[in-house]
């Protein structure tokens, strides 16, 4: 029997896990299969093992798993196959198939021009868009956010730069030299999921340098709807041409 696992990286904070539960059940309404369940890498239950073990219960034999992060960073591409690997130990009679994250997609930078339009991005200026990352340790993950920034500047944000939160280079650091160089205006767009608390860190931040009228803040990618319909072609993708296949059988 089929089962759909969503792995979510899970927050402290239970306004952000009930907002990734919410997004997941309507995912959820979209997908035909008769067992659907979600679980979290961290700081949330169920676990991975916990959401595969209710799965087995209910007699899964093929678990389907798309991890819901936007990059192929560690937690993508080792800390849940880590999880996978550790649950084949534990169910050898279970075939598991491992999906792509989000990852560089028409969908995601739809959303992202429109998060510019709603502020006021005009292409015919000399305005610099700073797509805002959470950062990570993999150089695929920086690489495929790259794409992102050279696909924004192939649609005519000619003025874009990649900057993170958590790696250099930091997005403060980028817009205190963006304003000294004497740049019209800074629209900063944060490309994250879970953004409640990171956001108002990043608007706290820009707030702290006295540039507000300069520096535009963006809403952040978030849990848009149209992600559904990218998670459910991640669902599909998954299905037909897996990342990775854990095959006992």
């Amino acid at each position: 029997m089929e089962a759909i696992l969503f792995v979510g990286h899970g927050s402290r904070r239970k306004t952000g896990n009930d907002q990734f539960i919410n997004f997941i059940d309507k995912t959820f309404d979209q997908i035909d299969v008769p067992i659907k369940s979600y679980g979290f890498l961290e700081n949330a239950q169920p676990s991975i093992l916990q959401a595969i073990d209710d799965c087995v219960l209910k007699k899964a034999t093929t678990i389907t798993v798309v991890p819901v992060f936007l990059l192929p960073g560690i937690h993508a591409n080792e800390d849940v196959p880590t999880e996978l690997e550790n649950a084949k130990r534990k169910y050898p009679e279970v075939f598991f198939r491992y999906g792509n994250p989000l990852g560089v997609h028409e969908i995601l930078i739809n959303i992202l021009e429109e998060r510019l339009r709603y502020k006021g991005f005009s292409k015919e200026g000399n305005d610099t868009v700073l797509l805002l990352g959470h950062g990570s340790r993999e150089p695929i993950a920086q690489v495929e956010f790259e794409k992102m920034v050279s696909t924004l500047k192939d649609r005519g944000y000619s003025h874009g730069l990649a900057s993170y939160l958590k790696i250099e280079p930091y997005y403060d650091k980028t817009i205190s030299r963006l304003l000294e160089n004497g740049n019209n205006r800074v629209f900063v767009v944060p490309h994250l999921l879970f953004a409640n608390s990171l956001f108002e860190i990043v608007k706290q931040t820009i707030s702290s340098l006295q540039a507000t009228r300069q520096v535009i803040l963006c809403d952040p990618t978030g849990f848009d709807k149209r992600i559904i319909d990218l998670l459910i072609y991640r669902v599909k993708e998954t299905q037909v041409a897996p990342v990775r296949v854990w095959d006992g059988r």
